[in-house]
């Protein structure tokens, strides 16, 4: 397994067991260490992300337990990065801090293209340009090297009013004919289209496109994996055996996307997959709420 993983970092803010507010790295971070944490002695797991300056120690502190994970397409980058808040700390009042993120420049993920596996997280929806997806694309198709796509924020835009919020993409179907496999949550599959299609549909049309998966995560509630099978649309519904509520807002989709990957990487087909990154997840959860004093 040789996974090139391309999108921005951010930095997630939850509550510490003692109610303190803690920062932890998030965006592309969760699904490095996920990757990290699957591979084998000969794997190789690359991430291209921008890093500020300030932020390179402790990047590379989290990242050191993981020897496949090579530090070789991080670069530093100039803009400070997003501050998010949790979902308990969101009710709260925290605000989420919407530092704009610059694209990720195709001449920085160019040299790092002999994966034999792609994983692409539009964690702030400006990861990368269209244009920059159809170079990648050309770069890899004669290889035939899968590309996952998380659309995650491809949706999220600023109001005129300045709030954050889910709207259509002109061009989602561009994005969909260029990759194999496709990750949305609820939400985000229901803004994804300008016809405001129902989920059914726009699965469905997603996978005329050119992926032969559309997975529609939804939290707690576990996931939904829709596939083409002789030409009828399949729906195939997995819950998360046994994961707590705790779940919401933890960066649970990035690990889903980046175990999925792993798996289709060792042999599994989606549905297997999708089983066995629900898995991940499950327990990812369990060691969290674990880890996480119960509130008197």
């Amino acid at each position: 397994m040789n996974v090139l993983v391309i999108g921005h970092l951010s930095l997630d803010l939850v509550k510490g067991p003692h109610g303190e507010t803690i920062q932890e790295y998030g965006g592309i971070a969760r699904a490095i260490t996920t990757l990290g944490s699957l591979a084998g002695a000969r794997d190789q797991v690359v991430p291209v992300c921008a890093v500020p300056a300030a932020d390179l120690p402790a990047l590379g502190a989290l990242l050191e337990p993981y020897p496949a994970v090579s530090t070789a397409g991080l670069f530093t980058g100039r803009e400070e990065l997003p501050r998010i808040p949790g979902v308990e700390l969101a009710r709260e009042g925290h605000a989420h801090e919407h530092h704009p993120q610059s694209p990720i420049p195709f001449e920085r993920i160019r040299r790092h293209l002999a994966a034999d596996r792609v994983l692409i997280n539009m964690v702030s929806g400006r990861d990368i340009t269209l244009e920059t997806m159809d170079e990648i694309r050309i770069a890899v198709r004669d290889r035939q090297v899968p590309i996952h796509l998380d659309m995650h924020n491809l949706t999220l835009r600023r109001s005129p009013a300045g709030a954050l919020v889910r709207g259509p993409v002109e061009l989602w179907r561009r994005w969909a004919f260029m990759v194999d496999t496709v990750q949305l949550n609820e939400q985000e599959i229901g803004a994804l289209t300008i016809e405001k299609s129902d989920e059914l549909h726009t699965a469905g049309h997603l996978l005329t496109l050119g992926p032969h998966a559309v997975i529609v995560t939804r939290g707690e509630r576990g996931m939904s994996l829709y596939t083409n099978e002789h030409k009828r649309l399949m729906r195939e519904d997995l819950p998360l055996e046994g994961s707590p509520a705790v779940m919401a807002g933890l960066g649970c989709g990035d690990v889903f996307g980046a175990a999925f990957v792993a798996r289709r990487a060792a042999g599994d087909d989606p549905l297997q997959a999708a089983r066995a990154a629900g898995a991940v997840v499950s327990q990812r959860c369990r060691d969290r709420a674990a880890a996480t004093p119960e509130k008197a």
